[in-house]
């Protein structure tokens, strides 16, 4: 299971997305709907467990800077239960963790079926979450021999640029 980091709840929206804070730093914490609504009852001064990714390709968060941190499961710690993550939440934290990856290397990592993998990858690709490199291994070739994925184009170069 990915690392885990303490949150408190500071606002909860009518229309169930919601913002925290990390405990240990105070930095704030956007967390989406579709993972706000996985906990019953969310309120104000709540304390769960969540596993965070960088806060980076969401175009309906005009706040961004100022939630550095996107919650993609949330863990109830009253009942210490974990909450189901959409597979595409799953594949995108795992890219997190490398420079870029094949499909099946985030399967591999997440423990998941190769094909559901490369569609989840795709529609990350297809939303502007990640940028896809296809690889030929010689000239003429109809289809790419591989596709990498990562966060952004310039962790293909492994620079900081």
């Amino acid at each position: 299971m990915p690392d885990t980091t303490d949150i408190v709840i500071t606002n909860v929206q009518p229309n169930k997305f919601a913002f925290a804070v990390i405990l240990d730093t105070g930095e704030h914490v956007y967390i989406p709907g579709p993972t706000a609504d996985k906990i019953k009852n969310l309120g104000v001064e709540d304390i769960l467990s969540a596993v965070l990714v960088p806060n980076v390709g969401t175009t309906r968060i005009p706040a961004r800077d100022k939630a550095p941190w996107k919650a993609v499961k949330l863990i109830d710690s009253a009942r210490a239960k974990p909450v189901s993550v959409s597979l595409d939440e799953q594949a995108y934290a795992a890219l997190t963790e490398v420079a870029y990856a094949t499909s099946a290397d985030i399967a591999y990592s997440i423990d998941a079926d190769k094909q559901n993998v490369s569609n989840a990858m795709q529609r990350l690709f297809n939303a502007g979450r990640i940028s896809r490199a296809d690889v030929f291994h010689r000239v003429g070739q109809q289809r790419a021999s591989y596709v990498l994925y990562a966060l952004t184009s310039a962790d293909f170069l492994g620079e900081d640029s």
